[in-house]
């Protein structure tokens, strides 16, 4: 039985969230989403999406997904030549 110890695992890990308005820029490790910022500077994979559906109009709706799988340069390295 390993529930006390993912409990553990999740308590830390909601530890590191905190809220957050889009105008803020956070000035320490972590990552961005959506009214919200993961302090730390965490080694493993993240995987996020957040898809939004209209109330009133049906089958409208659009989503939004990240993850920080690398594939070459990152976003800011600036490419040698």
């Amino acid at each position: 039985n390993n529930v006390p110890q993912k409990l553990a695992e999740l308590h830390k890990l909601f530890d590191r969230i905190k809220p957050r308005d889009d105008l803020t820029i956070p000035t320490t490790p972590g990552f961005c989403f959506l009214h919200g910022f993961m302090q730390g500077e965490d080694r493993e994979w993240k995987d996020i999406g957040f898809t939004y559906r209209h109330n009133t109009i049906e089958d409208f709706y659009f989503s939004i997904d990240y993850n920080d799988f690398k594939e070459g340069d990152a976003l800011l390295d600036k490419p040698e030549g």
